[in-house]
């Protein structure tokens, strides 16, 4: 839920509720709501678990550094872009009527300008749900225009809550370190709780594994 303002709103449709706190408060919880993030130790500690396993049919073939960086680099801009994407859909919801002339225009540069910052959080990430609320935030406005009359605005703000929500979760929460490893067709998981990677439109000739690095840290 978007938790990162001040701003106070009326009940979304349909039973939605944006619940919305004090921005200095939320960022004053960042260190209790992130999660410890295993990052390059417990990879190492997970290759030397594995050492001499090799001939056994088990490999360690990468982790998920990179994602958990991204995260960590865009967290904080992460908050204060669904602070505005919160702020941006409340001022909307309040118009008693749309704006004309001039001030038409700049409000929707304004709209795409937000949904342009969203394209850096990427659609494939640890918050691209956040991409998702800048999105449906601006799709929100242009439903209210009438530049988009084949949705009704209230679907939209709808639309526009769901992916707030998953990306204060996203916030919250961040990606757990990853291990994958790579074992012959007919070995077991290294360990209870890796999930196989599925390889679409081709013969495998190995399993690939995606372990939690927290669990391969424990054997």
């Amino acid at each position: 839920m978007v938790r990162d303002s001040g701003v106070l709103y009326d009940e979304p449709p349909q039973g939605h509720h944006l619940e919305l706190r004090d921005n200095q408060k939320k960022v004053g919880n960042v260190k209790k709501l992130q999660r410890p993030v295993f990052g390059g130790a417990a990879v190492l500690l997970a290759a030397s678990i594995l050492v001499g396993c090799n001939d056994k049919g088990y490999k360690v073939t990468g982790d998920n550094k990179k994602e958990i960086g991204q995260y960590q680099e865009q967290r904080g801009d992460a908050i204060a872009y669904l602070l505005k994407t919160t702020v941006y859909v409340g001022e909307i919801r309040v118009l008693s009527a749309l704006p004309v002339g001039p001030e038409l225009v700049a409000q929707s540069k304004k709209m795409l300008a937000l949904k342009s910052e969203a394209d850096a959080f990427g659609i494939l990430s640890p918050l691209s749900q956040c991409r998702g609320a800048g999105y449906k935030a601006q799709e929100y406005w242009l439903t209210v225009a009438g530049t988009i009359r084949t949705q009704k605005p209230e679907d939209v703000l709808n639309a526009y809550v769901k992916e707030a929500q998953g990306c204060q979760e996203q916030i919250d929460k961040g990606p757990a370190a990853i291990t994958y490893i790579e074992t012959a067709l007919d070995k077991n998981p290294p360990v209870d709780g890796c999930l196989r990677v599925v390889s679409l439109g081709e013969e495998e000739k190995v399993h690939t594994w995606s372990c939690p690095a927290e669990l391969l840290s424990q054997q």
